[in-house]
């Protein structure tokens, strides 16, 4: 197996090797996976929270897992609100050098101020069209929403939202009287069926999510944006801690690992 990096701005990563499977997900620049195996002009390939799915391997560039780049962090390049959509594209960033430096921790937040963080990202994309798989700027799903602003935020989160429902402590559901607090996780689901959805609280009765496109909704009846079936179908409610995350640069280091 080696590890490749993504060198395109993005690239789609489909359930099979071809052009008509459907979009899981996306890689973005810099991105580094594990290839699993090459399928003619397609591989399949692990991403560092061991979500799989086949990219076209001409978006891939192999690099050497036994002197790993070193990576500096995953952020946009400038301020989305005044630079150009390409100029504050998010993506993996590195430093040119066989050096490697040893895991910097992120400072740990407390809870109030790390919600705002996460809330506070995930209003930058507002307006960012859905797109079923997407995770960038063109086009966001609604748990590549959740999963690109904690990534931005500095931590490793999985990919859909069913496994997003697995992390973090469980709270008291807004129907019970307890008002959200901004950056905790809000699921949805129908009966007998699996979470399909996941947003995130702004505080109060207000949620961001991807819905047709990146926007704010109410929880409460009565408000101009609120949602029904929203309210009706919200099962679950999370508060996501820091402590309890793996930082994304040490959940990158083990692709470089033989």
């Amino acid at each position: 197996m080696e590890t490749s990096v993504c060198f395109t701005a993005f690239a789609p990563m489909k359930a099979g090797p071809d052009h008509q499977s459907e979009q899981l997900s996306q890689l973005l620049s810099g991105e580094p996976v594990r290839v699993l195996e090459k399928a003619g002009e397609w591989s399949l390939i692990e991403t560092e929270h061991r979500y799989r799915g086949y990219v076209r391997t001409a978006h891939l560039k192999s690099v050497n897992s036994e002197k790993p780049e070193n990576f500096q962090g995953f952020y946009p390049s400038g301020n989305m609100a005044l630079n150009s959509l390409f100029a504050s594209f998010p993506a993996f960033h590195w430093e040119e050098s066989d050096k490697n430096c040893a895991e910097h921790p992120l400072p740990e937040p407390d809870a109030f101020s790390f919600g705002q963080k996460i809330s506070g990202t995930a209003k930058q994309f507002l307006n960012v069209p859905y797109v079923w798989g997407g995770k960038s700027p063109f086009g966001l799903d609604c748990s590549g929403l959740v999963q690109l602003v904690f990534n931005i935020a500095g931590y490793s989160f999985p990919r859909d939202a069913w496994q997003q429902a697995e992390t973090g402590e469980e709270l008291a559901l807004p129907k019970a009287g307890r008002q959200p607090e901004a950056g905790e996780l809000l699921f949805f689901k129908r009966p007998e069926k699996r979470i399909h959805h996941v947003a995130i609280s702004l505080g109060g009765d207000r949620y961001i999510h991807a819905s047709e496109w990146v926007r704010a909704n109410s929880l409460s009846p009565g408000e101009p944006d609120f949602s029904e079936d929203r309210f009706q179908t919200l099962c679950l409610v999370k508060k996501i801690r820091p402590a309890n995350l793996q930082t994304l640069k040490s959940s990158i280091a083990r692709l470089f690992v033989a």
